[in-house]
């Protein structure tokens, strides 16, 4: 559950913490569209306009990206894969649909309002949520079919338990 009360003094730790920080980057289970979250499993996201409130506050500038967009940028970033070179991550969540992120042509993938990733909308996925994971290797399979990537990067684990392990990635 979003706590924005402690969202807020998270953010301002770290900033105390790392005072040449320059800019605040969020990962938020969703999609905003004109700045407004619209799309996100944590119901009390929807309506918010989280990076223009954190750059309100905190003088610095926010971006807001879907959270499988920014680990696929990270993981390009830091392995510093080819710009030619196509990479899926794939997230599956306990609770929710699986989402991806795409890098193709040196950048993310973002579609119309940012939705590309929203595999569960593909024609051919037949998402059942009542499978969850179980679904995985089909979809999987169907992914690699299509995209034919370099690499794919999967999480299976939710994301609390991914939280509490480690809540920051810094590049």
């Amino acid at each position: 559950m979003f706590n924005a009360t402690q969202f807020y003094s998270t953010i301002e730790d770290i900033i105390s913490l790392h005072p040449s920080i320059k800019v605040i980057g969020i990962g938020i289970p969703g999609q905003s569209v004109d700045g407004e979250i619209t799309v996100s499993s944590h119901e009390r996201l929807n309506g918010i306009r989280l990076a223009e409130d954190v750059q309100s506050k905190f003088g610095l500038p926010a971006i807001l990206e879907n959270d499988v967009n920014a680990a696929v940028c990270g993981y390009v970033y830091r392995e510093e894969i080819a710009e030619d070179q196509c990479v899926l991550a794939i997230y599956f969540s306990e609770n929710s649909p699986p989402g991806m992120g795409i890098y193709l042509l040196g950048g993310v993938l973002k579609g119309i309002h940012g939705l590309a990733g929203e595999i569960k909308f593909l024609p051919s996925m037949d998402w059942d949520e009542s499978k969850g994971t179980e679904v995985f290797s089909t979809v999987y399979v169907k992914l690699s079919k299509y995209c034919n990537p370099y690499l794919t990067l999967i999480r299976l684990w939710s994301i609390e338990r991914i939280w509490k392990k480690s809540p920051f990635f810094i590049f």
